[in-house]
């Protein structure tokens, strides 16, 4: 074994030769280094080093190699010899000092000062380049891997580590670049190991890919450009580590015109070490670019499509629009050069297959392609991603629609642009990448087959109408980047069931979610009244209308009514206004079909907006404060307004001597004596359904079982409206009243005894004071005093507000199939679940202290 210390400067290379012409050095060891070497390419005909006998591998002048001579030391030797010379010296050009033996020579063209050698494995670290060059006829200088391996260092006979496929063009375009990439993500280029003991050149593994470069794409660098012959093909090679592509490969030819030529191949394709594959000749036909003409397909030779706007061009004029057999396209000329493709231009234009965009081309406006269904290439000026795309500026201005049903937006993009993806349908999945900071105004509008969209932590804006009328879509997570979500962005979504709004959003514009007719919830921020409506501000941004709410109390904290907060909730029949309320926008209720009953309680009616109810609701009845003003009625629309589409009815509030009900039949109380007045009168229109029980005095307390349902009238009462004075409601006094809907609690009301409304099965909402949870339950000082429990809701998650379950609160409700109950609780009261006959589990937290008597009877 040798061990060589490279480490004399370069001046003293040629201080001795041998007889043989190869220098020697001395070192303080006493070894013999030599620092010239003899270099030659293997011809034997098992491993020839060249494509065929008239494209010979060669060296060139001034050719790097690495050398690892009998060390791990790379030694970089120059080719002394002239261009075209099969063999020839090498010079050592610095010498560089090892620390490990090795016993072989490892010779590896061309030099990379990166290579370095694992002697524990046998193997050196090599680069395959992932731009090579053209060079007719052959391949460029330094793109082809050659290595020696042995023990004579009179004669270091490379060969080459690579194969090659040959690609053939012919056509009239000139050529500038080529890619290449395998179909199955294969690697190209980026970092390899070569194996000298075997010599074999093994490519990285993407699956276990841990460190290095793994390239999948070799550009081949045409210079200045090939000018295509249209007869005889001309040729280019790749130089390529062995593999065998099992998913075939996909090559894209570029022009200097822009023109880009794509062609795949799906056969297995296997290169060999030292083999030329050649691919079949492929025609380029490169149009050479017209400024006052555009060039397109559309599957046919005699019919042309004509632009959706002809005056969408600028200040050109179309003069002709006729099919060139030469070129296999058709040709719109222009009176003169195109420099704007205006807005809408060939909009639902369903018959173009491929366009082609003249250079002169500054702008491409809104929707220019939108539409076009079969369009599945662009070509010319801002084409990009293989023609399935316009880019221009980092902006994405249109998509090809029928180039895939999936898409991934290039890195290059930080913009989508207005119109880009629009109305494309057949598109169901898109990735957008991390560069994207804006997505445009209708970029997404009425993609209705997309069913998800991953929106990176980089959007900070999304658009007007950017995703409205996607109808696959079911949920949306909008991220904590994005600070803007524009007017109607997710509008008319049929299938979006729930969204998440991200913590940096400080905007949403108006009906952002409007006729999404699914959307039951909302979460993140601004999400409140369990998740049922967005409140930005006191403004009530959006309403989920998918949650099925047939009545709706609006919370205190709402102060205006957004624009079309409500528009089209067709399950809504009846809405609470809070006195919070100063200000209702244009269509806030506009066309809830089923809305009948707008109970305002503003003593100062709000501002309300043209159209503020909808057109579309007959038979509604507002019921607004008493006044003799006029003015309150007029800002509700009422007399001046919609008496010209429906009747409508205008009451007031009861006096403090009275009680108002609606009916099945005429209830009496089931005790008269607990209301802290004389009863006097009972009057009930059968054919309205109304009644009014009449005091001698103020009503100042609904006394324990005042209209206890259990087996007697009570259980017809359908609503009750309780005057103003009433301070108490007492034990069981609305108890099994199996027809009551709702309850208005008035602001007088300081205690609610236990069990007020336990049975009353039909109870859909509680309005008024001590409300809760979009009306669904009653919160006093912390006591979940009762629950809607014909609000219909199988899950139900307590408020953290809540620290006691009350008596019978949940009692009988049938339809609750499991609960949530906050840590906030301690106790949970007598009978507060008992026939829950649904019920299937429930987790009592570990705050809980207290169950009470007969808390769970009946879950069966």
């Amino acid at each position: 074994m040798k061990r060589f210390l490279l480490f004399v400067a370069v001046a003293t290379l040629f201080a001795a030769c041998s007889k043989d012409g190869v220098n020697e050095i001395s070192n303080d060891r006493g070894h013999a280094i030599p620092s010239v070497l003899y270099a030659s390419i293997d011809t034997e005909d098992e491993t020839r080093m060249q494509l065929d006998e008239l494209q010979k591998t060669v060296w060139t002048e001034g050719d790097l190699v690495s050398v690892f001579y009998y060390c791990n030391g790379n030694t970089p030797f120059e080719f002394k010899g002239k261009t075209g010379d099969r063999d020839g010296r090498l010079g050592v050009l610095s010498l560089v000092e090892g620390d490990t033996e090795i016993d072989k020579i490892v010779s590896i063209y061309p030099y990379s000062e990166e290579y370095t050698m694992n002697t524990s494995k046998k193997y050196v670290s090599v680069k395959l380049p992932a731009t090579q060059h053209y060079l007719e006829g052959s391949y460029g200088v330094g793109d082809n891997l050659m290595a020696y391996v042995g023990d004579d260092d009179s004669n270091l006979s490379h060969k080459n580590l690579c194969g090659w496929i040959k690609i053939q063009l012919k056509g009239s375009g000139i050529v500038t670049k080529i890619t290449l990439k395998g179909n199955d993500g294969e690697q190209l280029a980026g970092d390899a190991k070569f194996y000298y003991e075997d010599f074999r050149l093994e490519t990285l593994d993407q699956g276990g890919l841990a460190i290095g470069e793994y390239i999948e794409t070799i550009t081949l660098d045409c210079g200045k450009g090939v000018t295509l012959d249209a007869e005889t093909p001309t040729e280019f090679y790749f130089v390529v580590a062995p593999h065998t592509f099992a998913k075939g490969i996909t090559i894209e030819a570029t022009c200097s015109d822009g023109t880009v030529l794509t062609k795949s191949t799906s056969n297995k394709l296997t290169v060999e070490r030292n083999h030329i594959k050649p691919m079949a000749v492929l025609p380029v036909d490169a149009t050479i670019l017209v400024n006052n003409k555009i060039w397109y397909t559309n599957g046919s030779t005699t019919e042309p499509t004509a632009p959706n706007k002809p005056a969408a061009f600028g200040d050109a004029n179309i003069q002709s629009n006729t099919y060139d057999a030469e070129k296999e396209c058709w040709v719109i000329t222009f009176d003169k050069d195109v420099t704007e493709i205006g807005d809408n231009a060939f909009y639902f234009c369903p018959s173009i297959t491929s366009v082609t965009i003249p250079d002169g081309v500054e702008t491409i406006g809104g929707a220019a392609f939108s539409n076009c269904n079969s369009l599945k290439e662009f070509k010319g000026k801002f084409a990009a991603d293989n023609g399935r795309c316009l880019i221009k500026d980092n902006t994405i201005i249109a998509y090809a629609e029928a180039s895939g049903t999936t898409y991934t937006i290039p890195d290059s993009v930080t913009t989508i642009g207005q119109y880009a993806f629009y109305y494309c349908d057949s598109l169901t999945s898109v990735s957008i990448p991390n560069s994207v900071t804006t997505i445009g105004d209708r970029a997404f509008a009425y993609c209705d087959s997309l069913t998800s969209v991953n929106i990176p932590n980089s959007v900070t804006t999304i658009g007007q109408l950017a995703f409205r009328g996607c109808d696959s879509f079911t949920s949306v997570t909008i991220p904590d980047s994005v600070t803007t979500i524009g007017v109607w962005a997710f509008s008319d979504c049929d299938s979006l069931t729930s969204v998440t709004i991200g913590d940096s959003v400080t905007t949403i514009g108006n009906s952002a979610f409007s006729l999404s007719n699914s959307l039951k919830e909302f979460k993140g921020k601004f999400a409140a009244d369990g998740g049922r409506c967005l409140i930005i501000d006191g403004v009530l941004n959006a309403f989920a209308i998918g949650c099925g709410a047939t009545q709706y109390t609006i919370p205190d904290s709402v102060t205006t009514i957004g624009e079309s907060a409500f528009s089209y909730c067709d399950s809504l029949t009846s809405v609470t206004i809070p006195d919070s309320v100063t200000s209702i926008r244009d269509d806030a209720f506009g066309d809830c079909h089923s809305l009948k009953t707008v109970y305002c309680k503003p003593t100062t009616p709000p501002t309300g907006g043209i159209n503020m109810f909808g057109f579309n609701a007959y038979g509604r009845k507002i019921l607004v404060p008493a006044s003799d003003d006029d003015s309150i009625i007029n800002a509700y629309k009422a007399k001046e307004y919609w008496s010209k589409y429906a009747n409508y009815i205008f009451e007031d509030e009861p006096a403090n001597n009275e009680i108002w009900y609606t009916a099945t039949a005429k209830v009496e109380p089931y005790k008269t004596d607990v209301f802290g007045a004389t009863y006097v009168s009972n009057e009930w229109d059968s054919e309205t359904g109304k009644g009014v029980i009449t005091f001698e005095g103020d009503v100042t307390k609904i006394g324990d079982y005042a209209f206890y349902g259990w087996n007697n009238d009570c259980n017809k009462l359908t609503s009750v409206t309780i005057p103003n004075s009433v301070t108490t409601i007492g034990e069981r006094a609305f108890s099994w009243c199996e027809s009551l809907t709702s309850v208005t609690i008035p602001d007088s009301v300081t205690t609610i005894g236990d069990g007020a409304f336990a049975g009353c099965k039909s109870l859909k909402e509680f309005r008024g004071k001590f409300a809760a949870d979009g009306g669904r339950c009653l919160i006093i000082d912390g006591v979940l005093n009762a629950f809607a429990i014909g609000c219909g809701v199988t899950q139900y998650t307590i408020p953290d507000s809540v620290t006691t379950i009350g008596y019978a609160a949940f009692a009988y409700c049938d339809s609750l199939t499991s609960v949530t109950i906050p840590n906030s609780v301690t106790m949970i009261g007598d009978w507060a679940f008992a026939y829950c006959e649904s019920l299937t589990s429930v987790t009592i937290p570990d705050s809980v202290t207290t169950i009470g008597i007969d808390a769970f009877s009946y879950c069966i």
